[in-house]
């Protein structure tokens, strides 16, 4: 507990100290949690929220120091927000979600898969650099049942450096718990 709780003060967020935390807050296994979306703020990182799946559930959680943990059941709510059609406007949204830590909410990588087997066979310059960006974005935040819907973007897609971006995402997916 005090590691996660230096690593939380030097400012730096990450996901096995997020499982840590949530795991007695929600009554759920460390290795059944998802997290997502993760932020650190304040002086020297003294806060830290974050977004949590376990068994089906939705969790928003908190961290601060003079608080300790807090985790409460998300009401059913407005949805995540969907990749935009344009690829420009997709390669902003990517930017976004670059800004967090953790796994992308379930849904938002639905989505994402989606506009990618939506995408395939484009081969404009636009389009392509938002694929690639796109499978980057699996790669680093995507979670392992997607490594199939992947690997079927990696043999179909018509561009080969997009071929190659998803196939690295497939094997990020893949090694993940």
């Amino acid at each position: 507990m005090l590691a996660a709780i230096a690593a939380l003060s030097a400012g730096c967020t990450n996901a096995r100290i997020s499982q840590g935390f949530t795991s007695g807050a929600v009554g759920c296994p460390r290795g059944e949690i998802t997290i997502y979306n993760e932020t650190a703020s304040g002086p020297m990182g003294s806060m830290h929220a974050w977004e949590a799946e376990c068994r089906g559930k939705h969790f928003v959680c908190s961290y601060h120091e003079t608080s300790g943990v807090r985790c409460s059941e998300a009401l059913a709510g407005a949805p995540d927000p969907k990749f935009p059609d344009s690829p420009k406007d997709l390669r902003a949204r990517v930017a976004e979600f670059n800004e967090f830590e953790g796994a992308m909410s379930p849904a938002s990588q639905d989505d994402a898969m989606m506009w990618l087997e939506r995408n395939q066979a484009a081969t404009d310059d636009e389009a392509v650099s938002a694929m690639i960006d796109l499978c980057d974005l699996m790669s680093h935040r995507g979670s392992k049942p997607f490594a199939a819907r992947l690997e079927a973007i990696e043999r179909n897609a018509a561009n080969k450096d997009v071929r190659s971006e998803c196939a690295e995402a497939r094997e990020e997916a893949e090694e993940r718990d």
